[in-house]
């Protein structure tokens, strides 16, 4: 039996996925656009399809989709240049680089090949290199601290074109740099414009508040780390899939303030996003804050907890009551060999070191309960 599709099925699902939030209902919309495409056959629609996957994959949770849809759009760029956007495909060459070692299946000789692969088609096309050096900077910084900040403070010495990051990104990566280089106090200035709101786009604030509420802790503005932790966790919630990471920022922080009840029902939440992600470095972050509240609680002598948890997960218990050191155990040695992989690919103990710090979180701890029960409810609890 024939199958047949036409443009017009192809352009209602881009329709269709217009309208909703990057998550799995809408990267399977553009999943079977792509399909429907192919069959019609028309180039145009067949990389258009896959444009709209690349966005809605890197953005709602599903890198590694992006990733198959990139090597086909960078394939056919290379064989019809003057069918394809040259600035559109080499402006996505950076989500793939963003999360390319999130893989830990993908050696670092082939991420480093991509990196060279990206700033030599950046230089043929006659754009900055600045792009290239702060992606350097973020990958690095598993492999050598050294050699990442020199990129870090090399791509900022570089000019800006229309390839660079916009300038909210490129504030909230130095606020990430500061905090790497343990300067908590230059970091909260760096982010002051973004905190009030003068620097934002579609990604920031969400993560650079995040990255901000541990070092406001340490610096004793707790107050100051509630509001972010109330201003950004709901965007976090809102984003779901696409920011697992993020919300590992957010359990450390009601871990470290004590604020244990609302760790649980963040835990709770966030869990049936993380445990199937193939984004093996999300999960990673996910399961090590998760590790991190359930074994402060069983040090603080909770010996069960009645939890929610998905009956996809590998230590769902039907009766729905866990042992919360057992399940701590868990999440733990998840961690180890998540951490195992990562580490032998990067040839470092980046990883390794990763979990060590957590586990120091706990000498951080400072009680601060947080009251607002009318806020707590409005983010979906």
């Amino acid at each position: 039996m024939s199958v047949s599709a036409t443009p017009e099925q192809v352009r209602d699902l881009f329709l269709q996925a217009y309208s909703l939030t990057d998550g799995d209902t809408k990267i399977a919309l553009l999943e079977e656009s792509v399909r429907l495409a192919d069959i019609c056959g028309d180039f145009k629609l067949r990389y258009d399809a896959r444009e709209h996957l690349i966005q809605a994959a890197t953005f709602g949770g599903a890198p590694e989709k992006a990733l198959v849809a990139y090597s086909w759009s960078l394939a056919q760029y290379d064989a019809r240049p003057e069918e394809v956007d040259e600035w559109d495909v080499l402006w996505k060459y950076k989500w793939i680089l963003d999360t390319i070692a999130n893989f830990p299946q993908i050696s670092k000789a082939q991420i480093l090949e991509m990196l060279d692969d990206m700033a030599a088609r950046y230089q043929r096309a006659g754009y900055s290199l600045r792009p290239n050096y702060l992606m350097r900077n973020r990958l690095y910084q598993f492999w050598d601290e050294a050699e990442a900040a020199r990129y870090f403070h090399k791509g900022h010495e570089t000019p800006r074109d229309i390839m660079s990051d916009c300038a909210a990104c490129e504030r909230s990566d130095e606020v990430s740099f500061a905090i790497r280089e343990g300067d908590d106090a230059r970091a909260v200035e760096l982010a002051e414009p973004i905190i009030r709101g003068r620097m934002r786009c579609s990604s920031i604030p969400k993560s650079t508040f995040a990255n901000l509420l541990l070092p406001l802790v340490r610096l004793g503005r707790l107050e100051e780390a509630v509001s972010l932790h109330f201003q950004g966790y709901r965007l976090v919630a809102r984003a779901a899939k696409g920011s697992v990471s993020t919300a590992s920022e957010h359990l450390e922080f009601l871990v470290v303030t004590e604020n244990f009840d609302r760790a649980v029902a963040i835990f709770e939440k966030h869990l049936a996003d993380a445990a199937p992600l193939a984004d093996a470095a999300s999960k990673f972050d996910y399961y090590l804050a998760s590790w991190f509240l359930l074994a402060q609680l069983a040090e603080r002598g909770v010996e069960t907890l009645r939890l929610r948890l998905p009956h996809t997960f590998p230590a769902y218990e039907e009766r729905g009551t866990y042992e919360t050191a057992t399940l701590a155990a868990w999440f733990l040695a998840e961690c180890e060999s998540l951490a195992a992989l990562f580490d032998a690919r990067n040839e470092s103990d980046s990883y390794t070191r990763s979990i060590r710090k957590t586990a120091a979180l706990k000498e951080l701890t400072t009680p601060h309960p947080i009251r607002d029960v009318e806020e707590f409810a409005s983010l979906g609890f």
